[in-house]
């Protein structure tokens, strides 16, 4: 891919309801959960992924980038911090490890 310029900038412009109806119903339609740590990316990705249409075919994937990072580093051979109690996530263990919530 290019990268931006004046003439094709990083950011498309907003899609119109009907662009993004047919985008949705095409199964081309991506979206990117942005924002804070702690704020609901996760839970709102998760909700949608489990949302079907009126067929029962689920609308949406979902990839969790918090769930690569780990296994990243680890392909990496990056140490890791230890878990610090029974059933701690890898998430959690990295958002501790870089300072997050």
């Amino acid at each position: 891919r290019a990268p931006p310029t004046a003439s094709a900038p990083l950011i498309p412009p907003p899609l119109s309801l009907p662009a993004f109806d047919a985008a949705l119903a095409a199964s081309s339609l991506r979206l990117a959960l942005i924002g804070m740590s702690n704020t609901g990316k996760s839970h709102r990705s998760a909700q949608l992924a489990a949302r079907k249409g009126g067929d029962g075919v689920a609308r949406f994937g979902s990839v969790c980038i918090d769930a690569e990072i780990p296994a990243a580093l680890e392909r990496l051979e990056v140490a890791m911090p230890e878990r610090e109690f029974e059933g701690e996530t890898a998430e959690a263990v990295m958002a501790r490890w870089m300072g997050f919530p």
